[in-house]
């Protein structure tokens, strides 16, 4: 979770990203943290197994209600079973709740497929869905996730492919 990546940063605070020198942040940004990232779909493993034992029945009725949470564990449920169409209709209904881990599970869909291809369009797929999170306030994602793609990937969009990022993530 990010708060984790934080927590990692915290721990390096006297170097430097991207020339920025870092600071420690404080208990109340952590907190923050920790409370937009179950906000938007990042959850711990902890919290994350705890839905894990809740029956399919119970989930159900958790994802009716908007529980993001119930939502994605639903999706892996489905994934595990098999069920692909299943899970990616959970994983396109808790981006419409406003997760932001679920446009990622998108992003690296789309982008291992651009791995196997090197098809642009997998990759233009990939950073749009990386776009639409990094616009929901995902700040990982927009200062490492997308960055971390173009260098691992030697891709980066010309103009025109970025207009195309940006009106695809909107």
């Amino acid at each position: 979770t990010h708060a984790q990546y934080i927590g990692i940063s915290n721990a390096a605070a006297t170097k430097s990203v991207n020339d920025v020198p870092q600071r420690l942040i404080t208990e109340i940004e952590l907190l923050n943290i920790k409370e937009w990232d179950r906000s938007n779909g990042k959850f711990s493993d902890s919290e994350l197994n705890e839905y894990g034992q809740l029956s399919p029945n119970t989930l159900e009725e958790l994802a009716k209600k908007g529980d993001l949470k119930a939502i994605q564990t639903l999706a892996d449920h489905e994934a595990i079973l098999g069920n692909t169409e299943r899970s990616l209709e959970l994983w396109n209904w808790a981006a419409v709740h406003g997760s932001t881990e679920a446009l990622m599970r998108f992003a690296y869909r789309h982008g291992g497929d651009y791995v196997s291809s090197k098809r642009s369009e997998d990759a233009l797929d990939a950073l749009a869905y990386m776009n639409a999170a990094a616009t929901r306030g995902d700040l990982f994602t927009k200062h490492v996730h997308i960055d971390s793609f173009y260098r691992t990937n030697n891709f980066y969009p010309t103009a025109e492919q970025q207009a195309y990022i940006d009106s695809r993530s909107n």
